[in-house]
């Protein structure tokens, strides 16, 4: 009877000890463990499972807290980094990335300015220009020096908006061009060459522009007619020098 008593008790004991049994089945368990040494014995290892020394826990919680402040640490430096690398990608992108503008004789014209020839942007912003030089190229069985240029825009700075408030002057509107190492020009015009106030043009027959974004370095060799020629098959003739 009595270890019938004690299966009763102990299957009372997890409810005993979360303090979840009624007042009756509470005294039952009570008035049992005073005479039952076993049953006592099994709450006490039940109670001792249940109960996390004090400095156990003390040590646990330390142990939480500063893995929750690492954490809250690692956090914040991503947090950062990943804000940084938005930052500055978003301003790559806004002001630094460009991109080609197509051939309008509304924005991008060439003029003559005593005797030096300039590319002048009429629109109100852009990004930056290239400009490259090619010599001794055979146009119609003649060969002549020609100039390549492109003008660029980023996000920021284009004829369509102008976010960094940057106006162009009248100056910043001209590129001059020109400048090309002519061998026989120097030697035929070098008394000129000395003056400030030589014309660099002379060598120059004529002006393309690049309408397509490709690389304009010819080369040397069998590539250099090849690349040429597709350099001029997308560009257009916006200026040449009269005969």
């Amino acid at each position: 009877m009595r270890d019938k008593i004690c299966n009763i008790i102990r299957d009372l004991l997890p409810l005993y000890v979360d303090d979840v049994l009624s007042v009756d089945s509470k005294d039952f368990v009570e008035s049992h463990l005073k005479d039952c040494s076993d049953c006592k014995k099994e709450y006490d290892l039940m109670k001792e499972d249940l109960v996390i020394p004090r400095e156990n826990r003390d040590n646990s919680l330390k142990s939480i807290k500063k893995t929750l402040k690492s954490k809250k640490i690692k956090n914040i430096v991503l947090t950062i980094i990943l804000t940084s690398i938005i930052i500055i990608s978003s301003i790559e992108l806004i002001f630094h990335r460009n991109t080609l503008i197509k051939y309008d004789k509304n924005l991008i014209d060439i003029v003559n300015i005593n005797n030096n020839i300039y590319s002048k942007f009429k629109a109100k912003n852009y990004y930056g220009i290239n400009v490259h030089t090619i010599e001794d190229v055979n146009i119609d069985n003649k060969m002549e020096n020609i100039v390549i240029i492109s003008y660029y825009e980023s996000f920021a700075e284009s004829p369509k908006r102008n976010l960094t408030k940057k106006n162009l002057s009248e100056e910043d509107r001209l590129f001059l061009l020109g400048e090309i190492d002519n061998k026989d020009y120097i030697e035929i015009n070098r008394d000129d060459i000395n003056s400030d106030t030589i014309a660099r043009n002379k060598g120059i027959d004529r002006v393309y522009y690049l309408n397509k974004d490709i690389n304009t370095d010819i080369g040397f060799g069998d590539d250099r007619e090849k690349n040429l020629n597709n350099i001029l098959k997308n560009s257009i003739l916006i200026w040449q020098k009269e005969v």
